[in-house]
């Protein structure tokens, strides 16, 4: 049993910066994020801070922990942050949520917050388990 499902990757699936939106990325994975009922997906690549919630899941870029700021396209407008402070995110995991901060960093003010409830999902049903090691079924 799963607690929370928190997928990390390189790339944004939604992103008004530079790159841009990923319409490789978004049909591969959204699908997916459904299927299993994914709570976050954090990335970085674009030099911004930015983050589009889709259908419950906010797509969290955190790409400009140092310098050299990105800009915006306006290519996405329905963006819940679009920063180009220098900042991070912090997750604080507890037992019935999990709450999500994207902070600038010059001054530690939340730029954007967001909890989100445990959900009741069963993961094991697409493990498998022999002798105590883990293998995911790829015929799904």
């Amino acid at each position: 049993k799963s607690d929370y499902l928190i997928v990390c990757g390189h790339y944004p699936v939604y992103s008004d910066s530079f790159h841009g939106t990923s319409d490789e990325l978004i049909k591969l994975l959204v699908p997916l994020f459904k299927k299993y009922q994914v709570d976050a997906y954090f990335n970085g690549h674009d030099h911004v801070l930015q983050v589009a919630e889709r259908e419950g899941i906010p797509y969290v870029t955190v790409g400009l922990s140092a310098v050299n700021a990105g800009n915006f396209s306006g290519d996405e407008p329905d963006m819940q942050l679009k920063s180009r402070e220098v900042g991070y995110a912090s997750l604080s995991i507890q037992p019935e949520y999990m709450d999500i901060n994207i902070v600038a960093a010059k001054d530690r003010k939340s730029l954007y917050s967001r909890r989100i409830l445990k959900k009741n999902r069963r993961l094991d049903r697409y493990l498998h388990t022999s002798r105590s090691n883990y293998s995911v079924d790829r015929s799904l």
